[in-house]
C-alpha cells in the first residue's frame, strides 16, 4: 500500500470515525462510496478488513498504519486510539506501541529511565548522565524514522539540533547533547523541565492577571530571542511551556521559589532565511501544527511567518486569561475529524469573544481559578486586555503586532495605565486614559495645558466631557484633606502601638480599612495609593512581611502611573511616592531581599531629586511649577529618602554607603545655607540614621553626638514618657555595647523599657523589642539566670501576637534556649533548638541561612553538654551549606557583595567553633585543615576583622604555623 501524506491520512481518519459505529456490511459501503482518494479507501478498508478478519491485528503493523498521524499531530489522539482500539476482535483493546528503548538501556552516556512522551519529532524519555562524570536528569528526545520519505525526518531533526544550540535563553529548554544510538537513530539531549503546563500552573495556583501575564511576558521574551534569531517555533500551546519553580537565590539554595516558564520543542521551528539548494523542510500537504492553536495561515497553507507565532501567543495570552480557547465554544461537544473541522472553519471565518466576555459567562469558575473577585477581574481584562488579544488574534497577518516586542509594550502600558496600541485612534480613549490616572484638579489643569498645545480643536468638541471630568476632581479635591484625617484615625486604631488598640483586634481593623480603600476609592488613585502606602507600614509592624510587600507594591504602581503624568503638583506626588517606595522595600529588608529592597530605595532618591525622567508633556511645565516649592523643602525631603536609602546600602555596599553619607553631609549643609534650621525636625528626627552609620564604622564619639542631639530634641518635643523617646534609646543601646560599656547598655535598655510599660502597660506586643534588649545587656553581663524572665515574656509576648511559627516567635525561642544552654540547662536548650530548627528547615529550606544560624547554636549547646560526635556532625552540615552559598569570587556588583557579607558570617562562626570542637576531640589533623580554610575567608575581606578584631588575623597565623610543625614527618 502507498504510504500517505498528512492530508491524505486526515481524510482517512474522519472516514474511519463516521463508519466505525456502522454494521461490517455498511462499512464497506460507506467506504466504496465515500469522496475521498482510492488509497485512502484502501487504507480504510485494510483496517476494517483487520478488524473483521481472523489475523491478529495487534502486531506492529497496526501502529504503522495509525501512528503517522498520532505522533504528528497531538489532535488526532482520540480518534486514532478509538481506530485502533476498536480494531480487534472482541472488544479487545491494543497496547501500546512497543518503545525501541526500555529502562535501563543505555544511550551514549545516558541511562534511560522511562518513556515520558511521544510527538513528531519522535519518542521523548527521561534519562540520567551515566558516566561518572556527573549525575544530571535530561530528556532524550529519540527520532521516528519510519513512514517518511527520503530521510526527511532525518533532516528535520539534525536541523532541530542545528537551531537549538544557538537558542541560550532562561526561558528556552536548552539544548545539552546529541548523537545517533547503535541502531542508527539520531538523538537529542535536552534540558529536563519538571513542572506543570503554564495554563495548569496559573490555575492551581489561583494567579491573579497579573501573576499571569508575568508568567505570558516569559513566553513573549523567549519567542522574542528566537525571532531575533530567524528562528520560528509554529507549534505555541500550553504542552510546549512547562513552569518550572526554581529557588530564588539560586541552585541549592531552598525556601522560597520563582516560577520560571520553560519553552520546549523547537522541532518544527524553521530558519526564515534557508539556502535555495535545500529541500524545504515542510510542504503544504504536510503541515506540522495543533489544528486547535493554529494561525489562519496555517490552516490555509499560506506563508508561516513570525506573525504565525504572534497568532498562538495571542491564542496562549487569551486562554490565560479565560480557561478556554479563542474558538472553544465552535468545538464544545465535537470530537474526532468534526472537532477538528469545527476549529479550522472557526479560526478561519469567525472572530473570537472578547476574553472578558467569556470571563463573565464562566464568572463562577474563573474566581476559584484565578484569585480575584469576578467582578474586579472582569473589570481589569475588558479594554485594554481584549484588545491586545483581539489584534494579536487578527486574521490578516499584517493586521497584528508586528512583532513580539511590540505586543510587550502593550502590555507594559497596560501596566502602566497608559493607552495601549492595540486601540489607538481614539482621541477620546487617550484623554480617558490620562484622566484616569490623574484623577485631582492640578492633573486636570496639566492635562488641558497639554491638550492646548496639541488638540485645540478636539479639546472645543469635548469640552462638556472635561467639564464633567474636573467636576468629578473638584469634588475629591475637597474631600481629600477630610477622607485622609477619617482614614488616618481608622488607621491609628489598627496601629500595634495604639493604647485603645484592643478595642477591635488590628486584624480586623486593617481587613476593614484595605476593603474600604478598594472599595471607595475607586477613580481615586492618589488617594488609594496613599491609603495602600500607610496599610504597608503596618502590616510591617505586625511582621506580616509579605502583606506589607502586596500593599506596597499596590501602592508604587499606582504611584508610577500619577508621577509620570504629575505637574503642578509634582513635588507632593513624589515625596508621596518616595514614601510608597520605602514601605515597599523596608519588609523586603526584613526577609533578606536587599537587592530588591536596594534599588527601591534608590528609586526614592531618584524621583525625590528629581533625576527620574519624566514624560515630555509634563516637563515642559515642570521649572514653572517646581519654582512654587520651597528650596528647603526639596533638600530635606531628599535627606530624608537618602537617609532611608543609607539603611539599605550600609548592609550591602559600604563604599557607596560613605559616598551617599558624603552626599547627605553636603545637601545638610545646602540645606543649612538656604535659612535652613539645625533644629529642623525631620534633621534631628533622622539623624539617628547617621549615627547608625558611624556607629557601624567604629567613629563611636560621633554616633553619641548625634544620638544625643536627637534625644534631646524628642525629650524636649515629646516629653520624656513618649513613644519617640523609648525609640531612639532603644537605637542608643547598641553603640554602647560596641563601645564595651555594657553596663550602660543595660542601663539605657532598662529606662527605655520602663518608658515602654508606662505607655502601653505590661505585656503590651510593642515591649517585645525592648524586653529582648534588656535580657541581651544582662546576657553580655554574663547575668544569665537574671536574663531568663526577659526573654520568657518576650517568647509569651509573641506566642500570643503571632502564633508559634511566626519568625518572632522563633527568635524568642532561639535567644532563650541559648540563655538555658548558658546556665548548664543544655538538654533543655537542645530541644528547643531542634524544634526551632525544624520550623526553618519547613519554612527557608535545610540550606538556608536561617537554618544554619539556628544549627550553628544547636552544635555549641551540643558541644558544651560534651556531646561531641552529635556537636561535630551538626557543624559539617553547617559548613556544607554555608561552602555551597559562599561566592567563587568577591568582586565589586553590590549583589556579589551582599552575598558574600550574608554568608560570610556564618561561615567563619562555623570554622572557628567547629575548630575549638576539634582540638577538644584531640583530632588535630582536621582542626589544620579547617584552620587553613579558617585563614581563606577571614581574609577576603573585612568581616573576619570586624568580627574578631585585627588581632585574631595574627592568631590563625600562629595556630596555622603550629599545624605546619606539627604534621612534619
Amino acid at each position: 500500500m502507498q504510504d500517505l501524506t498528512q492530508n491524505e491520512w486526515r481524510e482517512a481518519m474522519a472516514l474511519l470515525d463516521d463508519v466505525l459505529d456502522m454494521e461490517p456490511s455498511e462499512q464497506r459501503d460507506a467506504v466504496a462510496s465515500s469522496d475521498v482518494p482510492e488509497k485512502v479507501r484502501e487504507a480504510v478498508a485494510r483496517m476494517l478488513a483487520n478488524e473483521s478478519s481472523e489475523a491478529d491485528v495487534l502486531d506492529r503493523g497496526a501502529f504503522d498504519l495509525i501512528s503517522p498521524v498520532v505522533e504528528e499531530d497531538d489532535h488526532f489522539d482520540d480518534t486514532a486510539v478509538r481506530a485502533l482500539e476498536t480494531l480487534s476482535s472482541g472488544g479487545r483493546k491494543l497496547p501500546p506501541r512497543p518503545s525501541d528503548l526500555e529502562r535501563g538501556m543505555v544511550v551514549g552516556p545516558y541511562r534511560v529511565e522511562k518513556l515520558i512522551g511521544r510527538g513528531g519529532m519522535g519518542e521523548v524519555y527521561l534519562a540520567e548522565r551515566d558516566d561518572g562524570t556527573y549525575q544530571q536528569k535530561v530528556a532524550l528526545k529519540l527520532v521516528r524514522v519510519q513512514g517518511l520519505r527520503g530521510g526527511e525526518i532525518e533532516a528535520r531533526f539534525q536541523r532541530e539540533r542545528q537551531i537549538l544550540a544557538t537558542l541560550r535563553h532562561e526561558n528556552i529548554a536548552r539544548l545539552l547533547d546529541g548523537g545517533v544510538t547503535d541502531r542508527g537513530r539520531p538523538y537529542l539531549v535536552m534540558e529536563y523541565v519538571d513542572g506543570k503546563t503554564i495554563t495548569t500552573y496559573a490555575d492551581d495556583n489561583g494567579l491573579t492577571i497579573d501573576e499571569r501575564l508575568q508568567l505570558f511576558e516569559q513566553a513573549c521574551r523567549a519567542v522574542q530571542f528566537a525571532h531575533r534569531r530567524a528562528i520560528i517555533h509554529r507549534d505555541l500551546k500550553p504542552s510546549n511551556l512547562i513552569v518550572e519553580e526554581q529557588p530564588v537565590g539560586g541552585d541549592g539554595e531552598e525556601g522560597a521559589v520563582r516560577p520560571t516558564v520553560k519553552l520546549l520543542d523547537f522541532g518544527i521551528a524553521k530558519l526564515l532565511e534557508v539556502d535555495d539548494t535545500e529541500e524545504p523542510l515542510t510542504r503544504e500537504d504536510e503541515r506540522l501544527m495543533t489544528p486547535e492553536y493554529a494561525a489562519p495561515e496555517q490552516i490555509s497553507g499560506a506563508a508561516v511567518t513570525t506573525a504565525t507565532d504572534i497568532y498562538q501567543l495571542g491564542t496562549l495570552m487569551y486562554e490565560m486569561l479565560t480557561g478556554e480557547r479563542p474558538f472553544y465554544k465552535a468545538t464544545e461537544g465535537k470530537s474526532g475529524r468534526s472537532r477538528i473541522r469545527a476549529a479550522e472553519d472557526a479560526i478561519l471565518q469567525t472572530d473570537p469573544e472578547n476574553p472578558s466576555r467569556v470571563l463573565t459567562r464562566n464568572s463562577e469558575t474563573v474566581e476559584r481559578t484565578h484569585g480575584t473577585d469576578a467582578e474586579l477581574l472582569i473589570g481589569s481584562v475588558r479594554g485594554d486586555l481584549d484588545a491586545i488579544a483581539r489584534k494579536a488574534l487578527r486574521k490578516d497577518p499584517d493586521g497584528r503586532y508586528g512583532s513580539v516586542g511590540e505586543m510587550l509594550d502593550d502590555l507594559k502600558h497596560y501596566r502602566e495605565g497608559r493607552p495601549v496600541e492595540a486601540r489607538r485612534g481614539t482621541w477620546t480613549y487617550r484623554t480617558k486614559k490620562f484622566l484616569r490616572r490623574n484623577r485631582t484638579p492640578v492633573f486636570i489643569g496639566a492635562a488641558i495645558a497639554v491638550l492646548i498645545a496639541g488638540f485645540v480643536v478636539s479639546l472645543m468638541i469635548q469640552t462638556d466631557r472635561l467639564e464633567t471630568a474636573l467636576a468629578d476632581v473638584r469634588a475629591e479635591s475637597e474631600r481629600r484633606a477630610e477622607v485622609q484625617d477619617m482614614f488616618t484615625s481608622i488607621l491609628d486604631v489598627a496601629e500595634p502601638s495604639a493604647e485603645y488598640r484592643d478595642t477591635l483586634t488590628v486584624r480586623d481593623m486593617l481587613n476593614r480599612s484595605a476593603e474600604q480603600a478598594r472599595q471607595q476609592f475607586q477613580g481615586y488613585p492618589r488617594l488609594k495609593a496613599w491609603t495602600y502606602t500607610r496599610l504597608a507600614s503596618y502590616e510591617h509592624n505586625l511582621g506580616e512581611y509579605d502583606r506589607a510587600i502586596a500593599f506596597g507594591d499596590s501602592a508604587v504602581a499606582m504611584y508610577d502611573s500619577l508621577y509620570a503624568y504629575a505637574v503642578e503638583d509634582r513635588f507632593a506626588i513624589a515625596k508621596e511616592y518616595a514614601r510608597a517606595l520605602g514601605a515597599a522595600a523596608v519588609s523586603r529588608q526584613e526577609l533578606g531581599q536587599r537587592d530588591e529592597a536596594l534599588e527601591l530605595r534608590k528609586r526614592s532618591v531618584e524621583i525625590i531629586s528629581n533625576r527620574s525622567t519624566p514624560t515630555s508633556r509634563a516637563s515642559a511645565f515642570g521649572d514653572w511649577f517646581e519654582s512654587s516649592v520651597s528650596k528647603k523643602d526639596v533638600l530635606i525631603s531628599e535627606i530624608e529618602v537618602r537617609l532611608a536609602y543609607l539603611v539599605v546600602l550600609e548592609k550591602v555596599d559600604r563604599e557607596r554607603a560613605r559616598a551617599q553619607v558624603d552626599t547627605i553631609n553636603v545637601l545638610i549643609q545646602k540645606f543649612k545655607d538656604a535659612g535652613g534650621s539645625d533644629q529642623n525636625e525631620t534633621l534631628l528626627r533622622e539623624y539617628s540614621i547617621l549615627a547608625g552609620y558611624y556607629l557601624d564604622e567604629g567613629k563611636y564619639e560621633v554616633a553619641d553626638s548625634l544620638f544625643s542631639k536627637t534625644l534631646a530634641f524628642r525629650e524636649e518635643r515629646y516629653g520624656h514618657v513618649s513613644q519617640e523617646v523609648e525609640m531612639i534609646l532603644n537605637n542608643m543601646i547598641p553603640m554602647y555595647v560596641r563601645k564595651g560599656n555594657d553596663q550602660k547598655a543595660y542601663e539605657t535598655a532598662s529606662q527605655a523599657l520602663k518608658i515602654s510599660e508606662q505607655i502601653y502597660g505590661e505585656s503590651h506586643p510593642s515591649l517585645r523589642p525592648t524586653l529582648n534588649h534588656v535580657g541581651n545587656a544582662l546576657v553580655n553581663l554574663d547575668r544569665y539566670e537574671d536574663a531568663v524572665p526577659y526573654f520568657r515574656e518576650a517568647l509569651k509576648i509573641s506566642v500570643s501576637e503571632f502564633g508559634e511559627s511566626h519568625e518572632h516567635t522563633l527568635d524568642a525561642r532561639l535567644r532563650l534556649a541559648n540563655v538555658y544552654s548558658s546556665i548548664g540547662q543544655n538538654e533543655k536548650a537542645a530541644s528547643m533548638l531542634k524544634n526551632v530548627l525544624q520550623e526553618r528547615i519547613s519554612e527557608h529550606g535545610r540550606r538556608s541561612l536561617k537554618a544554619t544560624y539556628v544549627r550553628l547554636n544547636l552544635a555549641a549547646t551540643l558541644q558544651k553538654a560534651d556531646r561531641f560526635e552529635a556537636a561535630a556532625a551538626q557543624h559539617q552540615i553547617v559548613l556544607r551549606s554555608v561552602r555551597g552559598m559562599y561566592p567563587d569570587e568577591i568582586t565589586d556588583g553590590t549583589v556579589q557583595k551582599l552575598e558574600y557579607r550574608r554568608v560570610a558570617r556564618p561561615y567563619l562562626v562555623a570554622l572557628n567553633f567547629y575548630s575549638d570542637l576539634l582540638e577538644n576531640m584531640g583530632r588535630e589533623r582536621e582542626r589544620c585543615q579547617i584552620m587553613t580554610e579558617y585563614d581563606r575567608i577571614f581574609h577576603d575581606s573585612e568581616i573576619g576583622t570586624q568580627m574578631y578584631g585585627k588581632d585574631a588575623g595574627a592568631e590563625i597565623r600562629s595556630v596555622l604555623q603550629m599545624c605546619d610543625q606539627s604534621l612534619i614527618p
